[in-house]
């Protein structure tokens, strides 16, 4: 890109009146993360084949009470970091990231606590989807 404007290329884009900034995240470290990567350091003691470690790590998705698994305690912790980073994103480079006016996110418990808590947002309502799964619709 040419330009005769010499401000890094992020702040032109901000500034210009249509645009909208997009955040992308994925979510935190959720329970089951950590059972499995327990269950392949268990495996890992009597073999070193990928195809058992992999079939380690897939059994402790049988469990049904980690098929909507919340956060692990490391996983708060990497949201806490992320705020961090945004706030010393906003510092250096002098200007304010707005607040996201949406945000979409998955409706498992760990994506919905990871977007909760890293855009600070306030449950609101639950919706139904076409596809039975339930869309909680958030307010910053």
């Amino acid at each position: 890109m040419t330009t005769s404007d010499s401000s890094p290329p992020l702040r032109r884009r901000r500034q210009r009146c249509c645009e909208k900034l997009i955040y992308v995240a994925r979510h935190a470290q959720a329970l089951h993360n950590v059972k499995e990567q327990e269950a392949v350091s268990q495996a890992k003691r009597w073999t070193q084949s990928q195809q058992l470690l992999e079939q380690a790590r897939k059994s402790v998705l049988d469990d049904p009470s980690l098929r909507d698994a919340p956060l692990s305690p490391p996983g708060h912790h990497q949201i806490q970091r992320q705020q961090s980073l945004l706030t010393l994103l906003n510092e250096q480079d002098g200007q304010s990231y707005p607040r996201p006016e949406i945000v979409l996110v998955s409706p498992l418990r760990r994506a919905l606590e990871t977007a909760t808590e890293l855009f600070h947002l306030v449950p609101q309502q639950q919706q139904p989807s076409d596809d039975g799964s339930t869309t909680t619709t958030t307010t910053t």
